[in-house]
């Protein structure tokens, strides 16, 4: 067959899996140890295992070589647009068919997976604003101790003093903490990168992403470090196939406070209490300002930092790489799209209700 006639193909295999993908992902229910799930975990776990060895992102050099292709090909279409603009149309929706293939087979059913609390066997119900402020109480008191033991003083923020490097190593650590309690999270041959697009990240409001296509979980270098052991966890949630983003928010949250490092528990508990705290904003305006007013200073000057950092990138585009990430959520059963990421606060209260804070 010729390759005008594969591409020909392809073209029509990308239009029937847009159709037919989404609907299947709406009705099918994976479970946790199927068939999908043991195949994308060792696939992956390979991936990670031959290409964890590089020093860099293989990762990012394929996106690039991606981005020259499309390039090349598009300025050729544009000027052959007579003689091969057909052909050189079908080409790219074919290249584009294979990625959507590929990353659905090797990853994007995780989304059609069961619930996280299922495997925990935690029960959900809807959260209360009086376990909403119990919760952040008790975040703000874990924080402010921890913000406390790691600056000396209650008006300076907390300097991780660490490298980004000794950072990645203390995230792989919590995970071997958090496996003992609960084996689902056992998490082998690291495969975790600092982005060479971490400028552009920063520019498009992402703290980090994982790549399906190398297994590998991106974090952005220039982020402050004080936030950045929770991105390593929560990327490397989504390394161990847990796709929806309160899921990988969750399970970031709880390597970082299963963790014997108090820096990488500050983390933890610094985004964790961010999502209650916009949570209580919402819902209770009064509790929010008293409860916000407890913060001892040097835990509010690290937000200041996370929120200068992210005010300094603020640009024109960065809502459109938001709108067009919030309908890539709704679209892999995620309906509430970026806000999904809030959902950390309900899995928060369930899981301390059975597994009280006051124990960690």
């Amino acid at each position: 067959m010729k390759k005008h006639h594969i591409s020909k193909v392809l073209a029509l295999a990308l239009l029937i899996q847009i159709i037919v993908i989404p609907y299947a992902l709406s009705h099918l229910k994976i479970s946790q140890t199927g068939f999908y799930v043991k195949f994308t975990n060792l696939i992956n776990t390979f991936l990670r295992e031959f290409l964890g060895k590089a020093s860099f992102s293989v990762g990012d050099v394929f996106y690039t070589l991606l981005a020259l292709y499309l390039i090349f090909n598009i300025v050729k279409w544009v000027k052959h647009f007579k003689k091969q603009g057909l052909t050189v149309f079908y080409k790219l929706l074919s290249v584009a068919s294979v990625l959507y293939f590929t990353f659905y087979l090797f990853w994007g059913f995780n989304y059609a997976k069961a619930p996280l609390y299922k495997s925990l066997k935690l029960e959900m119900k809807p959260v209360k604003t009086v376990d909403l402020i119990a919760l952040t109480t008790q975040l703000i008191e874990k924080t402010n101790t921890l913000q406390l033991k790691l600056s000396k003083l209650d008006s300076i923020k907390v300097i991780v003093p660490y490298s980004k490097s000794s950072l990645v190593d203390e995230a792989i650590i919590s995970y071997q903490n958090l496996a003992k309690k609960w084996p689902v999270f056992t998490y082998t041959h690291p495969s975790i990168k600092f982005s060479s697009y971490s400028l552009a990240l920063s520019y498009m409001g992402y703290s980090g992403y994982y790549n399906p296509f190398s297994a590998e979980a991106q974090v952005n270098s220039y982020l402050p470090k004080v936030f950045m052991a929770f991105t390593a966890c929560h990327e490397m949630a989504h390394q161990l196939g847990f796709a929806p983003e309160q899921e990988a928010n969750f399970i970031g949250y709880l390597a970082c406070i299963y963790s014997a490092d108090a820096f990488v528990q500050y983390s933890g508990y610094l985004v964790a209490l961010s999502y209650t705290l916009n949570n209580l904003r919402q819902n209770d305006i009064i509790t929010y300002k008293k409860l916000t007013a407890t913060l001892h200073k040097g835990v509010l000057k690290n937000y200041k930092e996370n929120y200068d950092f992210w005010s300094a990138y603020k640009n024109p585009t960065t809502p459109i790489f938001e709108r067009v990430y919030d309908r890539f959520l709704k679209v892999n059963k995620q309906p509430e799209g970026i806000k999904s990421y809030s959902g950390i606060v309900k899995l928060m209260v369930v899981y301390h209700k059975e597994y009280p804070l006051k124990d960690f």
